[in-house]
């Protein structure tokens, strides 16, 4: 096992599964042991990490519904501050199956502006899929209608276009849905018609790990978003270092706390899981009390 890092600490909670959705619990149980565990994939080792107050400088929550961690926002918030990177697009259902109704997430959204700040809430419309059943047209008129919703309770804005992984092929074949990959000019298009849309409402449209258009009038996003985090609360001393997780990632360093194989939402462009039925047996086994998702 690793030993811990004697620097305060960026936790990510998680790129590699919905925390807040399925283990708030467990989340908040390893809060106050102050300590949890994680299996790094590439290293092959478990590592420790230390979760007291005084070793989190701050935590990114990642989800696409809050619901469960919306009552207890004011308990993280005493631990350490932190953001929330939200991932709202109004996919149609059979793509997002336990995504919350888009108005409901809106909800969640405005709710935790308000109790704390606009730039809490990091709105993700992450990825976009183009099909037959979600064309260019349906994509901007759903963005529209997102950005209205969402205007004065976000800043910024990520966005992605979908990977073309073999297994996320096979699950839109799967729904007797066809892919359509985008060429990179079209999908710069697109993505100046969506920030314009942005701007008017006051929100940042950024490009997350994908090439931006030229021009630089769309920049690069930060999901560990250091200056995001010094507003919060986060004390700007000693600076963080960038540490980009792929090509065209903009974070800066954390420690990711989650792990792959436990997401039970079975989206079909999901990138963590290797097969549903798997991380739902994960999910509905797994004890709060165990110092480890993995």
């Amino acid at each position: 096992m690793a030993p811990n890092m004697s620097e305060p600490q960026v936790i990510s909670a998680s790129r590699r599964t919905d925390i807040p959705a399925y283990y708030t619990e467990w989340l908040l149980g390893r809060l106050k042991a102050g300590r949890c565990r994680y299996f790094h994939v590439f290293s092959r080792q478990w590592h420790e990490v230390d979760l007291r107050r005084e070793a989190v400088r701050a935590m990114v929550l990642w989800s696409k519904d809050y619901a469960p961690l919306l009552p207890h926002l004011d308990t993280i918030a005493g631990h350490a501050p932190f953001i929330c990177q939200f991932t709202i697009t109004g996919h149609p259902a059979d793509l997002e199956p336990c995504a919350p109704p888009w108005r409901e997430a809106v909800a969640q959204a405005r709710e935790i502006a308000s109790r704390f700040s606009a730039g809490h809430v990091m709105w993700r419309f992450d990825p976009i899929v183009i099909t037959q059943r979600t064309p260019r047209a349906e994509v901007v008129e759903r963005f529209t209608r997102l950005a209205d919703a969402l205007a004065g309770h976000t800043r910024v804005c990520a966005y992605s276009f979908v990977q073309e992984y073999r297994k996320v092929n096979a699950r839109l074949r799967e729904l007797g849905v066809t892919f359509e990959e985008l060429p990179l000019e079209d999908q710069h298009d697109l993505a100046h018609e969506l920030s314009a849309i942005a701007a008017q409402r006051g929100i940042e449209l950024r490009a997350c790990c994908i090439p931006a258009p030229p021009g630089g009038a769309i920049p690069q996003a930060r999901c560990i978003d250091r200056d995001a985090l010094i507003a919060a609360g986060m004390d700007p001393q000693p600076a963080l270092k960038r540490a980009a997780t792929r090509k065209g990632c903009g974070c800066y360093k954390s420690v990711d706390i989650g792990a792959y194989d436990t997401c039970p939402s079975g989206c079909v462009f999901c990138y963590a899981n290797r097969g549903l039925t798997k991380a739902r047996a994960y999910a509905e086994e797994h004890d709060p009390a165990a110092d480890t998702l993995g």
